[in-house]
């Protein structure tokens, strides 16, 4: 797909008249548009701190004094006694000269307004003015009203001494354990009430208060709370206005015991890990144990939870399976009832309690024999201790995952891998601002890999010849024709060997070992490679070689290949998971056909017409659609199937995953607009479709890589790619203007 490229030299251009004449240098149309929008760009945000600073009175300093205007005799700006004040907005007025405008200063930053408005006009003496202003808690404030338009000739105004002690605010919503907070005056005394009997508390230093509301009067329920506050520091004010009722909603009733619908009582386990699975309260943390000892946690969602027994073995014999849920409010129920199963699996060997275990509890009332209660968390970790890495669940994923079981039985054919494990659902890239960072990711792409690699495409242009790969130098010694030196590969056989080969790197990226599990692993990244190459590649170069009655090529990219070997070494050394890997191993391409070959063409003889950018263009386009509608596909067949199963259902899992993982980031590399890459044909074509396809691509292939619990630098990604912008850059500015510089010398 890339051409060798053999440097030469740069030749000026032929003397006219005894001087040098320098032809004009390609990509200076890019470099105008990018400078021009820099610029605009640099204006706008200019412009726009300007237009911020003077349209925002409480960033405006105030204006230069003027020396007056014609009309009425100015008159000094009078303000009204304020009055002590149990609210913070007030309403203050004066009077002032007509059509001036008046500034009421704000007493803590004087070079800031409270408020400021223009007084009509038509009047001979002072006018009356009013408005809004929002005040700060204190004792013995004053507040300065100042004419703006004639400050050069009459003075400011300032009120009288006034206090203001205004409501505290109340945080709504759900009160974890009975909790509300706010914020009041320092040191205030806050009064909470909207329950059958209030509550007092202290504001502290920073203003910040909370108050625990009693069970006995507050009991569950939805409540309208409000608070109000005094302060012995600000005497004039007794207590200030009751605040505005917010809704408070308190949960005080525990969760009933969960459900255990798996395993069954008697069953007779004979592989695992063992997947455990039941109904429960919505939200609400549910933890299994195995004779009272947890073995893993999972969140309630949609009504029903289930998690996964990777991080320890179960001992045969015997065993009695419970599990107890906290809800959201941080309220603890009771264990379910003991369910008797059957461990049977002689390879299993008792493992040592995980590190990161919650201790074994002690039965509690009403439970022989059971697990007590778990012990009440913190209300900021409702979940309390976490088993093991894989144990638990979040809402979304049904509480499971493709985790790597770390059980002898993991030799089985059956076992899951860890390949794929952190691939995002698709829910869970529609949540918080994950699509957000990927169309930060996509714009950044354009910005530091389109834009620069064109410039250094059109710097580059003339002097980097194609050449052929050779395995030897051009002094390899000439032989004779034979039968074996004239001898050719097999297209079909070369294809083969390369998506073997390609499946080989992605399987080294994917961490391969010598369990039998990881042989079915390979044979599902065999099917994904050459599943993309298929439906990416041949069909799509194939279809278009029909109905365009081209000839249709294609043949293997040893250059594709060495860009998969450094995306894998990428993803062995910085651990990513999802792995960076490219599938993409075969190049499609059209050519001129026999006129034989084009029966609709009207001619018996000859050869078509020569591929023009439009047909280039258009195959590359559909290439790429073709990456995005696999991938998609693959990454939608991923999140439907069942997180756990047996062979089928994981081979199912990992080649799936191999297609969606492959097809991505062979998108991305597709996009950038160099050498053969279907990019730098869309980009011959249409620039505007290719900038629409590379957003669209890239933020999709951004969503998946750094969606959930992905280990995906974006910061050093974007880093790498800030610096190679830069190198490119660098090499165009030197060959359209240092280069014609010291030619024109």
């Amino acid at each position: 797909m890339f051409e060798s490229p053999t440097l030469h030299p740069t030749r000026p251009s032929p003397p006219v008249d005894g001087r040098l004449l320098v032809a004009p240098r390609r990509g200076r149309g890019i470099a105008s548009s990018l400078a021009a929008v820099v610029l605009g760009l640099s204006l706008a945000l200019s412009v726009g701190v300007g237009a911020h600073a003077a349209g925002s009175p409480s960033g405006t300093p105030t204006p230069a004094p003027s020396t007056g205007q014609p009309g009425p005799d100015p008159v000094a700006p009078t303000i009204r006694d304020v009055g002590d004040q149990d609210v913070n907005a007030v309403v203050v007025g004066g009077t002032g000269t007509p059509g001036a405008t008046v500034r009421v200063l704000d007493p803590r930053v004087p070079s800031r307004a409270l408020c400021e408005v223009t007084l009509p006009t038509g009047g001979t003496t002072s006018v009356p003015w009013s408005c809004t202003v929002t005040l700060e808690d204190g004792a013995d404030q004053t507040l300065t009203v100042r004419d703006v338009t004639n400050s050069a000739v009459v003075g400011d105004a300032t009120s009288a001494p006034f206090s203001v002690l205004g409501p505290p605010t109340v945080q709504g919503g759900p009160a974890l354990g009975g909790k509300v907070a706010g914020t009041a005056f320092t040191g205030a005394r806050v009064t909470v009430d909207g329950g059958a009997a209030p509550v007092s508390v202290t504001a502290d230093a920073s203003g910040a208060w909370s108050a625990v509301l009693p069970s006995t009067t507050w009991p569950t329920g939805s409540y309208t709370v409000t608070a109000s506050q005094s302060s012995d520091s600000v005497p004039a004010v007794p207590r200030s206005a009751t605040s505005t009722g917010v809704t408070v909603t308190i949960d005080r009733d525990a969760p009933a015991a969960p459900v255990v619908t798996a395993p069954r009582a008697g069953e007779r386990v004979t592989t695992q890990p063992l997947t455990f699975s039941g109904t429960g309260e919505d939200g609400a943390t549910v933890t299994a144990y195995v004779d009272s000892t947890p073995v893993c946690q999972a969140t309630v969602a949609g009504g029903s939870w289930r998690c996964s027994s990777s991080d320890a073995a179960l001992p045969d014999g015997e065993r009695v399976v419970q599990a107890a849920q906290i809800d959201a409010s941080v309220n603890v129920g009771p264990p379910s009832a003991g369910i008797s199963i059957t461990v049977a699996s002689s390879a299993a060997q008792p493992a040592p309690p995980s590190s990161s275990a919650a201790p074994a509890p002690t039965p509690g009332p009403g439970a022989s024999g059971g697990p007590a209660v778990p012990a009440e968390p913190s209300p900021g970790t409702p979940g309390g201790s976490v088993p093991g890495d894989g144990s638990g669940g979040t809402p979304g994923d049904d509480g499971g995952g493709l985790l790597e079981g770390t059980t002898p039985t993991t030799g089985s054919w059956a076992a899951a891998t860890t390949f794929g494990r952190d691939l995002p659902s698709i829910g869970q890239t529609m949540t918080g601002t994950g699509w957000l960072l990927a169309l930060g990711l996509a714009a950044a792409f354009v910005l530091l890999v389109v834009a620069p690699a064109r410039l250094a495409a059109a710097a580059l242009r003339g002097r980097l010849a194609p050449r052929g790969p050779r395995l030897t130098g051009r002094n390899r010694r000439w032989e004779l024709p034979t039968s074996f030196s004239t001898a050719t590969l097999d297209p079909r056989l070369a294809a083969g060997l390369t998506v073997a080969a390609g499946a080989a790197v992605v399987g080294l990226a994917a961490g391969l070992d010598d369990e039998v599990r990881y042989a079915r692993l390979f044979a599902g990244i065999v099917i994904g490679v050459a599943l993309v190459n298929l439906l990416a590649v041949v069909v799509p170069t194939r279809l278009m070689g029909r109905s365009r009655e081209r000839e249709a090529r294609v043949r293997m990219s040893p250059r594709l290949l060495l860009v998969a070997v450094v995306a894998c070494a990428v993803t062995r050394l910085l651990g990513l998971d999802p792995p960076l890997v490219l599938g993409v191993v075969l190049v499609g391409s059209l050519a001129a056909a026999p006129r034989s070959m084009a029966p609709l063409s009207g001619a018996r003889h000859g050869w078509t017409d020569a591929v023009d950018d439009r047909e280039a263009g258009l195959l590359a386009l559909v290439q790429v659609v073709a990456l995005v509608a696999v991938s998609a596909a693959a990454w939608a067949v991923h999140g439907a199937l069942p997180a756990t199963g047996g062979f089928v259902t994981e081979l199912a899992l990992e080649t799936s995953a191999t297609v969606c993982l492959t097809g991505l980031g062979s998108l991305v590399l597709a996009l950038v607009p160099v050498g053969s890459l279907p990019g730098r044909r869309i980009w011959a074509w249409s620039r505007p479709l290719h900038v629409g396809l590379s957003v669209v691509g890239v933020t999709a292939a951004a969503a998946v890589l750094t969606g959930g619990s992905s280990s995906f630098p974006v910061g050093g990604a974007v880093v790498a790619a800030a610096v190679t912008a830069g190198l490119c850059v660098a090499v165009w500015l030197w060959t359209s203007f240092v280069e014609v510089s010291t030619d024109e010398a």
